[in-house]
Order: C-alpha cells, then sequence, then structure tokens
C-alpha cells in the first residue's frame, strides 16, 4: 500500500550529508565524543500515498569523525513499549560509537537492542563514518614514547573505519619510521624530538614522520639491523623518504581495502 525510505547523499570532502525521509525511521549523527541526534528535517508523507512533487530536503554538517545511522523500524518498534524508548537507546548507544570501527557500532547496537525473545521483524541497518580530523603528535624523540604514539595513533585508526588486520600493518610500519628515528636521527643533532602527521582521505590514510635531524643511508651490508625500511614499503602501498638541511620525513600511504561480505540467499 505504501513504502517508506529515507535517500541520503553524502559528500566527504565538503562534509555535508543531503537527505530527504519519506515516513522513515530518522536518520541518527553523532559526532566523535557525543550521543546521537535525530535527523528530523527534510520530512514528507510515505511513498504512494498522495502525489505530492518535489520532495523536501535537508542540509546537515558532517563533523570529522562523525557516525550516521540509519535503520528500519523493526530496530526499535517493540509491542507495548513507547517507540521514543527505543530511539532514546540508540542515541545513547552511538556516544560509544565514536571509538569503534562501524562494523563494530553496527554490532553494538543490533545485540544491546536485541530483545529477549529476538527481534520479531526484519533489521536493516546501515552506517556511515566521516573520515576524522588529521592526527599530529609532536614528542620528544625517545624510545618511552614509542608506546604511547602507537596507542594514540590506533586509536585514530579505529575512529577512521580502518580495519583492524590494517591497523596492525600501519602501526607496525609507523613504529619502524619512529625507532629509526630515536636510533639514527640525532647522532649528531643537539635537538630530539618527532613529529607524526596521518590523514585519512576517501581510499587512503597516509602517514608522515619527520625530525629535524638527518637521515642515514641504508649500508650495503646491514647485517641483522636496517630492515625497518624493507618493512616499511612491504606493508604499505607506497614510501616517499626527503631529506634535507631542516630534518628528514618518510611518508608512508595505505590504501583502504574493500571489506566484502560473502552472499547470502
Amino acid at each position: 500500500m505504501c513504502t517508506t525510505v529515507c535517500a541520503a547523499v553524502i559528500d566527504p570532502g565538503a562534509g555535508t550529508l543531503r537527505y530527504s525521509s519519506a515516513g522513515h525511521m530518522p536518520a541518527y549523527l553523532a559526532n566523535s565524543s557525543g550521543a546521537g541526534v535525530a535527523l528530523t528535517g527534510g520530512r514528507g508523507l510515505p511513498l504512494a500515498t498522495i502525489e505530492r512533487g518535489t520532495r523536501p530536503e535537508a542540509v546537515v554538517e558532517l563533523p570529522p569523525g562523525a557516525t550516521l545511522l540509519l535503520f528500519t523500524d523493526g530496530l526499535v518498534e517493540r509491542r507495548e513499549e513507547s517507540i521514543d524508548i527505543g530511539f532514546a537507546q540508540v542515541a545513547e548507544l552511538l556516544a560509544e560509537a565514536g571509538v569503534a570501527t562501524p562494523g563494530e557500532a553496527a554490532d553494538l547496537v543490533l545485540t544491546r537492542l536485541r530483545p529477549a525473545a529476538g527481534y520479531d521483524d526484519d533489521v536493516a541497518m546501515l552506517v556511515y563514518r566521516q573520515p576524522p580530523a588529521p592526527l599530529r603528535i609532536e614528542t620528544p624523540a625517545t624510545a618511552g614514547k614509542l608506546s604511547p604514539i602507537r596507542h594514540e595513533l590506533s586509536g585514530w585508526l579505529t575512529r577512521a573505519a580502518v580495519s583492524p588486520q590494517l591497523i596492525r600493518d600501519i602501526i607496525a610500519a609507523t613504529n619502524e619510521a619512529c625507532t629509526n628515528v630515536v636510533e639514527h636521527a640525532y647522532l649528531h643533532h643537539p635537538r630530539s624530538d618527532i613529529t607524526l602527521d596521518a590523514v585519512a582521505s576517501l581510499g587512503q590514510i597516509i602517514v608522515t614522520v619527520s625530525d629535524t635531524g638527518s637521515w642515514r643511508p641504508v649500508p650495503a651490508d646491514p647485517g641483522d639491523r636496517g630492515r625497518g625500511l624493507a618493512m616499511m614499503r612491504a606493508l604499505a602501498s607506497g614510501v616517499e623518504i626527503a631529506d634535507g638541511d631542516d630534518g628528514s620525513s618518510v611518508s608512508m600511504l595505505f590504501a583502504l581495502r574493500l571489506v566484502r561480505f560473502p552472499d547470502r540467499q
């Protein structure tokens, strides 16, 4: 007799969401550290009810690291219970989604909202994560700072919706670059600091580790050491090294891999 639908167009570069809802459940949007907020603009009647011509639209900003959730009514509707309870639970759960991948966020919402007897209606859900703001870490180049760097970068990569396997590769390659700075960059320089910059965009992550020291060429026979650069090149899609009077840097590009799911009958 009729159909509800929510249609949305995301512009990741501009950080905007344009949407229109035909009698559908409201989408929810949460910034990287806050609860979800219902998107109640651009609303109209369900399809196939009354012919109305142009559909209303609304535009909202997508902050860096924001999480967008669209879902069907099976997620929140319960017999003999106000649907507002389900909406409130969705908003609350999205406050935890900023530190999880989109897949983990979907699992979190489905698990926490699941009735004791299970869902009695089909549930469809879509989760989108806007790339987070660029990360910059500036710290003394000492061995004791390597673990905090890995921890902070790992959290940022999770917020960027990077898969766990790729996070491990990025952390391993970045740790090699940072270790090189700690061990080699300041042998003949008084200053001792390290800067890490990470940028997320559609399809790739770029991590740059820089210092104000000097780059030491890899010896012809490195022996049991000197394998860090080879590891970086094996783990990253591309590696660029810059060496100048002001210091040196290594930039590593990591292509984001498509997550494929098996076909379901």
